[in-house]
This record gives C-alpha cells, structure tokens and sequence, in this order.
C-alpha cells in the first residue's frame, strides 16, 4: 500500500530529529508507545486507492507536500482577537487553545470553571508524572490497520485530557480549539486528545479545529473517548479550517454497559478531509448517534467513514449524515454497521443524504450491514438528489426571490443535522457559520 519510498522519507526524517530533541523522555513509558507507533506506520505504508477503504480518496495531493513538523508553538503571534469570531459568546465553561497543536495558556478562557472535571494538556502529563489515563492511548483493535493513527502516536506531544470522575454531572460545557497559523512553509501537526467519562458521570465537549490564513499544512489528530457505564457524553466535533488544508481526524470511542455518546460532526474546510469515527459497543443497553453535515465546494474532497460495532445485545444506534456538494466538490461516505453473533435485539438505522447543487459535484456513498446476530432490526439506505423545483417555485410565488427561496431550502436540509444538538450557543454557531458558507464565503446558491 506504499505510495512511494520518498512520501514515507519525509515523515521518517520528523521522527528522527522528534526523537532526538526529547533528550530524557527517551527513557519513559510513553516513548516506547510513540516507537510502537512509528514501527506500525512504516509497516503498514500509506494507502492508495486500491485500497478498499480509501478507493475514492486519493491522498496523493498530501503526500506530495513538503512539510515540516510543528515544534512547541510560540503563540505571542497569535493574540486573543484572532479568535474573537472562534471562541464562544456567553460560553459558561472552559475554553482551551491549542496553537499548531500545543496548548497556549495566554490565550485559554475560564481555565477555573471545571466544577470537578480534572483538565490537563498532555505536554504537562508527560513532564510531570505518567498519568494511569495515558494507558488508554491506543486502546482499539482498528489501530493495527491505520496508518494515521499510528503516525500520530510516533509524534505524541501535547492534546488534552480530561477526567470527568465518578458520579459528576459536568455542568459547564468544554470547548476545545486547535488553532493552526500561517507559516512560510507547509508544517504537519498530531495532537492527541483523550476525554474519559466514569460511571455515572456526564460531559459535554466541543472540538474545533480552524485556521488563519490559507497556508498549506496537515492536522492529524486522533481522539479517544472513554465511556463507563451509565455516563454520558455529547460531543461535537466543528472542522472549518482553510480550504487549502489536509485534515486526517481519527475518532475512537469505546462504551460500556447502558452508556449515551451523542456525536455530532461539522466539516466546512480542507482541501482534503478524512473523518473516521470507530463507536465500539461494549455492553448492553448503549445508546449511540452518530451525526454528521459537511458542505464541499471548488475542488475540496470530504471523506467520512463510520464504523458501529455492536458487540453486546440490547443496544441502539442512529446515523444519519447530510452532505451538499458544489461546483467540482466530491464527496465520500462509506457507513459500516456490525453486529456481532452476540448482540441479539440491535437496533440500528443508518442514512447519508446529499444534496447536489452542480453538474460536477460527485458523491460515492457505500452504506454497509454486516450482521451475525438473527434477532435484530437494522436498516441502511442512500439518497442523491437536487433542489425540488416545485419548492422553489413555491418560494417564489410568495414573494421570496430565486436565490433567496434556494438558501431556504438548501438551509432547511442541512438543519436536520443541527437540530440534535442540545446546547443553543453551540447550535446557534453552527448556523452562523452554515449561514456564511451559503451566502459569502462559497456562494453555494447561484
């Protein structure tokens, strides 16, 4: 699956300089992670498009850049009204900066509103102590098959943890910002993120990844969510970085008994952009959504591949994801459902709906059932289509012009995704930039 000994070179050359600046970290558990994770990435190789799972995304564009990997940011260029249209207005909780993937404590908000929750930047566990919550790093079976994933453990840095103990009902909200700066050269940047969840516990969390300028770089960045038994979390995770950006964005989420993940994906920007959700359901009663909205325009590919594995009886899934595609946009949806032998009475639904909006715009959508169980209800399906006339002649006929009656409808469609999300701040601000995107930025509605 190699595309070429020259592409893995670069990323080779990182490691070795990386390793050679941790001087005596070498020494620590977490660098024998990091080596387990360069040895995979050199084994496996990057994918090409007669790989099954990446056929209709050719990384080739990525791989052809020259990049340099991020070092410990100096975030005195970056000041607080760069994020000003970022952060969250009348947001009643943390908000933690990262800047090209280290955390920036100048410009995080409210840092003192945890209400219980233990909040740390990686880089601060790594130096101070090594934290029992690091040996949830790389707890999923899918990591032996992918290869990003295993190259953002070769370059552990810095991320957050957050611990939300047992019994502990987060009352304030989290927001995570990955913020990636203009630079003369394309920089490559892994933050790692790890969000654990105890028994009987909730939390809600927002991750955003943006960017200033229109630089070219490549944000890896995995994340791994830890659900105990009756807890809860709601996640919602905003791409909206520039759309000459590469963004590959591993998700693994693990649940036990009676457990609640509601996830909910926005993705605007990149030039290319990989979502993988892995959602592993390891007990009974669990609950799982699984949302998701991405808009493409111009040349921007959009890939999101999910995988529900139910492993345990008596649980319930629910996906559904909204795309809308213009002018030469492709995107991608490829949907898998497993239901193991054990996992009698599933209930699981899944959809991908777009919207075309252009005669070169393209969807490849392969929604996938793989069932071992006989007692189960479970449903998959697909749709492709374009603005109803009729409606936008309705529109029309009540006053509205054409180009106004087709942001109507082409807003309306995507609300559906948006209306799940509990938190008015944070629905409202998806709509703004939803709002944007139709009106200025893309021109979706011509």
């Amino acid at each position: 699956m190699i595309v070429n000994k020259e592409h893995m070179q670069q990323f080779v050359d990182h490691f070795n300089r990386f390793e050679n600046r941790l001087n005596g970290q070498k020494e620590e558990a977490v660098h024998q992670l990091r080596i387990k994770g360069f040895e995979k990435f050199k084994a496996l190789g990057f994918p090409t498009t007669k790989n099954e799972e990446w056929r209709f995304t050719n990384i080739e564009p990525l791989l052809k850049q020259a990049f340099e990997l991020t070092e410990k940011s100096t975030d005195e260029k970056v000041s607080e009204k760069d994020l000003e249209d970022i952060y969250f207005k009348n947001w009643n909780g943390p908000q933690i900066v990262f800047v090209n993937g280290y955390y920036s404590d100048k410009l995080s908000k409210n840092q003192d509103l945890t209400n219980g929750l233990i909040i740390e930047n990686l880089s601060s566990l790594l130096v101070t102590a090594q934290d029992p919550l690091l040996e949830s790093f790389t707890g999923f079976e899918v990591y032996d098959e992918n290869v990003f994933s295993a190259l953002n453990t070769a370059f552990i840095s810095d991320g957050i943890v957050i611990k939300v103990p047992q019994n502990t009902q987060a009352e304030s909200p989290v927001h995570l910002i990955f913020l990636s700066t203009e630079h003369q050269t394309a920089r490559v940047m892994h933050p790692r993120n790890l969000i654990y969840v105890e028994k009987n516990s909730a939390l809600s969390v927002v991750e955003s990844y943006f960017s200033t300028g229109s630089g070219v770089y490549f944000n890896n960045p995995v994340t791994e969510l830890k659900i105990e038994e009756n807890a809860r979390l709601n996640h919602v995770r905003i791409q909206n970085e520039n759309t000459n950006a590469y963004h590959v964005g591993n998700i693994f989420t693990d649940q036990d008994r009676n457990s609640v993940y509601h996830s909910t994906s926005v993705t605007f920007g990149g030039r290319i952009s990989r979502n993988n959700y892995y959602a592993r359901l390891n007990g009974e009663g669990i609950e799982t959504t699984l949302n998701g909205l991405y808009l493409g325009h111009g040349k921007q590919l959009i890939d999101n591949h999910t995988f529900l594995d139910h492993a345990k009886p008596h649980c319930t899934s629910h996906e559904v994801y909204q795309g809308i595609l213009t002018d030469k946009a492709n995107a991608v949806f490829s949907g898998k459902i497993m239901v193991r032998q054990d996992a009698q009475k599933t209930d699981a639904k899944q959809s991908n709906n777009c919207l075309i909006l252009s005669d070169d715009a393209r969807i490849n959508s392969k929604p996938q059932l793989e069932i071992y169980a006989d007692d189960v209800r479970c449903t998959h399906g697909a749709t492709v289509g374009q603005l109803n006339e009729d409606a936008v002649f309705y529109l029309q006929s009540r006053g509205i012009p054409e180009k106004k009656a087709k942001n109507i409808l082409t807003y309306a469609y995507a609300e559906r995704v948006i209306d799940g999300i509990d938190s008015g701040i944070i629905k409202s601000r998806i709509d703004e930039l939803l709002q944007k995107r139709l009106e200025e930025d893309i021109n979706f509605v011509k």
